[in-house]
């Protein structure tokens, strides 16, 4: 019920209201039954009021695609929001994956286009529209092979943003570890010991093999179960002692999840590191001030 109603996932929303209308006929609407557990994430997209070419209101023929493994030409809504510089016009692609994230459902695909071929990346499904479907199909394990990729990308990435560059993701692919580090920044930041307790907690938040940290002040449960993370000595700065350290995909700097997370402490932590990330923190902040100004 959580997952039909809260996320507006249409596959089970048919399930459920299926059953649901069984359950009527058998007369057991009346039980009711307490819902020990929920889903708080919810959908942010009206998908009765969008066109109906998109498709949000297509996931069962996006499903049947991607398991029959079928080259689509895609297309994005012209009125619909874009980010700058994000290209325009119809782009052939290989579907993988219906992924819902945060607040809605997003396609992940890879180009076939000349420029962007074999770039994987994701797309909220209300953006997207199917121009056709073409007659190329390719191999079921190339297929899993590309949904492999996507899957390393996205558990080393923080938030579903990949990039714009095939390259760029082929090296932090690649098995070769000096062509791999070209594609990864190590970011470091200074926090408060009062938000640092809760960073501390959190020791999946990245890929446990990219993190470390200073020892927090309070033990957390399962200390020595995750004792290799917390091998950073504390940093000089008296305010924000305590050191948190993540290797990430290049793409990671511009990614607004990780820039969200990290201006979500406000005073609490600060950019150590690298200089790019935290120019672009002040830009932020200073962009922010410059709002309220006339408030202060």
């Amino acid at each position: 019920q959580a997952q039909a109603k809260n996320i507006d996932d249409p596959l089970a929303l048919s399930l459920y209201n299926e059953f649901e209308r069984k359950m009527r006929l058998a007369h057991f609407d009346d039980n009711y039954i307490y819902p020990v557990r929920a889903i708080a994430n919810r959908s942010m997209i009206d998908t009765e009021s969008l066109d109906s070419k998109t498709l949000s209101n297509q996931t069962e023929r996006l499903q049947s695609i991607i398991e029959q493994r079928k080259l689509v030409r895609l297309n994005k809504f012209a009125n619909r929001a874009s980010y700058e510089g994000e290209k325009t016009g119809s782009f052939d692609a290989w579907l993988l994956q219906i992924v819902f994230y945060n607040f809605a459902w997003y396609l992940a695909f890879e180009y076939n286009s000349e420029k962007e071929k074999g770039l994987l990346r994701l797309e909220r499904l209300d953006r997207l529209y199917l121009e056709s479907e073409l007659t190329e199909t390719r191999t079921e394990k190339k297929q899993k092979e590309s949904l492999k990729k996507l899957t390393k990308l996205l558990s080393a990435s923080p938030g579903i943003f990949l990039g714009n560059d095939p390259t760029t993701q082929k090296a932090f692919l690649s098995s070769n570890k000096e062509k791999q580090k070209t594609a990864e920044i190590m970011i470091e930041l200074w926090f408060t010991e009062k938000i640092f307790n809760f960073i501390a907690e959190g020791t999946k938040r990245f890929s446990p093999q990219r993190m470390k940290m200073t020892k927090p002040s309070k033990s957390i449960s399962n200390f020595d179960h995750h004792k290799s993370l917390f091998t950073l000595n504390k940093s000089k700065d008296i305010e924000k002692p305590y050191r948190f350290q993540v290797t990430l995909p290049t793409w990671s700097l511009q990614d607004y999840d990780l820039l969200r997370w990290i201006l979500g402490f406000g005073g609490q932590v600060k950019v150590h590191k690298p200089q790019v990330l935290q120019d672009k923190v002040i830009e932020l902040s200073t962009n922010i001030l410059e709002v309220y100004k006339n408030n202060i």
